[in-house]
């Protein structure tokens, strides 16, 4: 098993700090632009759904309270959410979690209340929030070992974001022994499923040999998975790997075009802004303006194909 840096106790999801070529990996934790993200898709996707109504009372219920989500008025959403709920409907049960976690005003503490009662019923996605909550100490003590528990309940269904955490759990031996084989089986499963960090997760183990045999074609085939979602580390690894020709030909302009797109994503953090600024700096100096001008039509033209 290859070793690695310490990993920081307030960033469980970290790889280390530097590959061994000595370009910067990024972290793989999912921040709060990334939870957003995955939250509004969930609950797009989930309030369309009709599988687990009780009846079409229930489903017009949901509708009012997915109308009132959409006009910002949170506290209606959870009153009528709150009484399909209490009649042990499991679906309004998680939305009415997800409200208090990320709506207005959050209540963390009632939002594991009500993942817990969706999650003991064997919702999936309620399960992996749960997990997501104990391991991040959100609501409820932090508790690796209850994080692996509904993290796996959810994984073993086939949510994609339980196999993300547990994959990130065995990474970094978090609730379970450091395992770099059964990190890399999770990660593949939610890969597979087009989770963006998930692919991100992947293409990172294959570029550094970690659980996988270390194959550089291979990660930036999953790097550019999850670039085509919008994922602005994804953007950093492919300027890394054009910048030194891992994987792909070596190509400034490409390696320039991908590091504008990492720090001007509206999805970046300040450490991947600050990494990307600092790569960009430095293919500059190799440089013709002609290249540069090359690079930042090539970056405008990707950012307006991708707009959503």
């Amino acid at each position: 098993m290859q070793s690695r840096s310490v990993l920081s106790m307030s960033n469980p999801d970290q790889f280390p700090a530097k590959s061994p070529t000595g370009y910067v990996i990024l972290t793989l934790e999912e921040p709060n632009s990334l939870v957003t993200r995955g939250l509004e898709a969930i609950k797009s996707r989930e309030m369309q759904s009709s599988s687990l109504a009780i009846d079409a009372d229930s489903e017009k219920l949901f509708q009012e309270a997915r109308n009132a989500r959409l006009q910002g008025d949170y506290e209606t959403q959870r009153r009528l959410l709150l009484m399909l709920a209490e009649r042990g409907n499991v679906r309004a049960q998680f939305f009415l979690g997800l409200s208090y976690s990320a709506g207005t005003p959050k209540n963390n503490v009632e939002a594991v209340k009500w993942f817990s009662m969706a999650a003991k019923q064997g919702y999936a996605e309620a399960q992996a929030s749960l997990g997501l909550s104990y391991r991040n100490g959100t609501g409820v003590h932090k508790d690796d070992a209850e994080a692996v528990k509904w993290c796996r309940k959810a994984a073993e269904q086939g949510d994609a974001r339980g196999q993300l955490q547990l994959g990130h759990m065995y990474l970094s031996g978090s609730g379970v022994q450091e395992d770099y084989v059964e990190a890399v089986k999770w990660y593949s499963k939610a890969a597979e499923q087009g989770h963006s960090t998930a692919q991100l997760a992947l293409g990172l183990s294959y570029y550094v040999g970690w659980g996988v045999q270390k194959d550089y074609t291979e990660a930036v085939k999953w790097y550019r998975q999850s670039a085509e979602q919008g994922e602005p580390k994804a953007y950093y690894q492919l300027g890394v790997a054009y910048h030194k020709g891992d994987g792909v030909p070596k190509d400034s302009v490409q390696a320039y075009m991908w590091f504008i797109l990492s720090g001007s994503s509206r999805f970046a953090e300040s450490a991947t802004e600050v990494s990307a600024k600092k790569e960009l700096d430095n293919i500059k100096e190799y440089m013709t303006q002609k290249q540069i001008a090359e690079a930042q039509r090539l970056a405008q033209e990707w950012t307006e194909s991708h707009a959503s």
